[in-house]
C-alpha cells in the first residue's frame, strides 16, 4: 500500500515537472497548473524580498487583493469547485465591491476570477484523471463542469489533449 502512494506520488510529480511542460501549449499553460492554493505561482527558485520599510516595492507586486482575503478567497474556490460560485460570493469574501474584486483578483493572480476557476477545476480533474480509472464523464460533472462536452472542450484547451488522451498518456 505505502509503495503505491509513492509510487502515485512519482507519477504526479514526472507529471508537473516532465509530461505537462511538454504537451500543453505553451509553458504559460502549464505554469497555471503549478499555482499554489494562495494563487500565487509555485517559485522556481527565485524569491521575491519584501523591500525594506521606505523604500518602493516593485511595481509588479503592487495592488491586489491582500494576502488574507487573497488565501480566504482562493481557499473558498477549491472547496466549492462542483458546486461553482460566482463573482458575488468572491466579492463579498473579500470585502470589496464585484467590480473592484474582479480587477483587484486579477491583479493578484494574473487570471479573472472565472479562468482562475476552471484552471482550478482543470487542474483537480487532472489529479482524478491519475488517481482514478473512474468515468471521464463523472470526474468531469465532480469538478464542477455542467455536461462531459462542456468538461472535453476546457479540458483540451487548457490542456492541450482530450480527457481521454490523456489518460492514455498517463498510463
Amino acid at each position: 500500500m505505502h509503495s503505491d502512494l509513492a509510487s502515485n506520488a512519482i507519477d504526479v510529480t514526472r507529471l508537473f515537472t516532465d509530461v505537462l511542460p511538454q504537451r500543453l501549449a505553451n509553458w504559460e499553460s502549464a505554469r497555471l497548473y503549478l499555482v499554489s492554493g494562495t494563487g500565487q505561482a509555485v517559485s522556481s527558485g527565485s524569491s521575491v524580498e519584501p523591500s525594506a520599510p521606505g523604500q518602493q516595492a516593485d511595481a509588479r507586486y503592487r495592488g491586489g487583493l491582500a494576502p488574507a482575503a487573497l488565501r480566504r478567497v482562493t481557499s473558498y474556490i477549491e472547496q466549492h469547485l462542483a458546486r461553482g460560485v460566482c463573482l458575488q460570493e468572491l466579492a463579498a469574501i473579500a470585502g470589496l465591491s464585484s467590480c473592484h474584486f474582479a480587477r483587484a483578483f486579477k491583479q493578484s493572480t494574473g487570471l479573472s476570477p472565472h479562468r482562475y476557476l476552471l484552471d482550478r477545476r482543470i487542474a483537480r480533474a487532472m489529479l482524478l484523471i491519475g488517481q482514478s480509472a473512474r468515468p471521464l464523464a463523472q470526474i468531469g460533472l465532480e469538478v464542477g463542469f455542467f455536461d462531459q462536452s462542456h468538461f472535453t472542450r476546457w479540458f483540451t484547451r487548457l490542456a492541450g489533449n482530450t480527457p481521454r488522451a490523456y489518460r492514455r498518456l498517463l498510463r
